[in-house]
């Protein structure tokens, strides 16, 4: 009995083979970008953002000490000037209390950070670790196969427009191709 095989394309697998490379080289890249956003927004928050909050504290202590020396000297001369300068003391107070608020809560993000990126950082290292060893795997077993399949059909198969009689003692002949 005779069982043949048909092997259509062994560039359509160096092709397979080809895009898995390019794959692998994009999605490289892709996640070391998102490695560095994570990086950057990490540094954004304990660094920008504190500097930030720390620089405007400052300031905000400075407007409101400034609005209190003004409300001190409209008490000790004009009454009728106090009220305003007891509201600009005010809006400097709340100032102050927002930017206060702004600088704990970045201090709470920088502490928090990794522990709320963790999980989200999880699926990106298993697909690193995938991309790292599965693929190559992957392209090295297709490097095999069409070097196996290419000298199957180049050496096994001539005139036989890629198809292989299995037995070659059969006296059944696969015909000519150009019939």
């Amino acid at each position: 009995m005779m069982q043949r095989s048909d092997v259509g394309s062994v560039e359509a697998l160096a092709q397979l083979r080809n895009s898995l490379i390019l794959f692998r080289e994009r999605a490289k890249v892709l996640l070391d970008e998102a490695n560095m956003e994570v990086g950057k927004t990490r540094g954004w928050v304990e660094d920008d953002r504190r500097q930030h909050w720390t620089a405007e504290l400052r300031a905000r202590n400075r407007k409101l000490e400034l609005a209190r020396q003004e409300w001190f000297n409209a008490r000790m001369g004009e009454v009728a000037t106090a009220p305003f300068y007891q509201a600009k003391v005010n809006r400097a107070q709340a100032a102050v209390d927002e930017a206060e608020a702004k600088l704990r809560a970045v201090k709470r993000w920088s502490r928090q950070f990794d522990t709320f990126a963790a999980p989200h950082l999880k699926k990106p290292a298993q697909a690193r670790a995938a991309i790292e060893t599965d693929i190559p795997r992957a392209v090295g077993f297709l490097a095999e196969l069409i070097e196996i399949l290419g000298g199957y059909v180049a050496g096994a198969g001539e005139g036989t427009g890629g198809t292989v009689d299995s037995d070659p003692g059969s006296d059944e002949s696969p015909g000519d191709p150009t019939d």
